[in-house]
């Protein structure tokens, strides 16, 4: 879902500052960008036309790049998204010269990808990395109109089923829940999808969200 970027009186750019910035590693974007385009040639298709999932989707240098910072954030850090405060998800989005920004240049590099493989022209909203906990878990809804498509990567994992879940014609579809893995869903046909169990005590569930809009 869409969401501001405000939180608990602070705005996320007052969380840039307690975040080492380094520069840009332009080699590891790159290759990410070349791991990424064999990723999405491999997406595994579903019954439901509008929905793919994804295995081993990020590079792993910059999956544990990215894990390593993520997981040295402070709690009170990430900042709470309004819309969900009750369910216990907090996030972070743009981050400059962190492994925040670069994944956000490797997901913004499929874009063109996605316009062949959606058959429409579409505008890239950006990252973010999603942190949810007991007793997070969210009901059956579909995604707002100013979402074309949108792609979901766990960072994570345990044993509980904590992937989203989608109905399509009576089916229930998910992808497994590993780390490195998640979905590819075209938006055009709103497909009903949920969290069916909550966050375990003890056990945070990371994700990486992007978005595209249309053009």
């Amino acid at each position: 879902m869409l969401h501001t970027t405000t939180t608990d009186d602070r705005s996320v750019s007052d969380l840039l500052f307690q975040f080492e910035q380094m520069p840009i590693n332009f080699e590891l974007v790159d290759n990410s960008i070349a791991h990424l385009k064999s990723r999405m040639d491999a997406r595994i298709s579903t019954n439901c036309p509008d929905l793919w999932f994804l295995e081993d989707f990020l590079y792993t240098p910059l999956k544990d790049k990215l894990w390593e910072f993520i997981s040295g954030i402070d709690k009170q850090d990430w900042a709470i998204m309004p819309e969900q405060s009750a369910l216990s998800r907090r996030y972070i989005n743009w981050q400059p010269d962190t492994v925040i920004e670069e994944t956000h240049m490797v997901l913004e590099s499929a874009t063109t990808y996605l316009e062949s493989l959606l058959g429409q022209t579409l505008k890239f909203h950006g990252i973010s990395i999603w942190r949810d906990e007991f007793p997070y878990c969210i009901g059956r809804h579909s995604d707002q109109p100013g979402i074309a498509c949108a792609l979901q990567i766990y960072i994570n994992s345990m044993d509980a089923n904590l992937a989203t879940h989608f109905e399509y014609n009576l089916e229930i579809l998910a992808p497994e829940y590993k780390t490195n893995s998640g979905y590819l869903m075209d938006n055009k046909s709103k497909i009903i999808h949920w969290v069916p169990e909550r966050v375990p005590k003890a056990y945070t569930r990371y994700s990486l969200y992007a978005t595209w809009g249309e053009q």
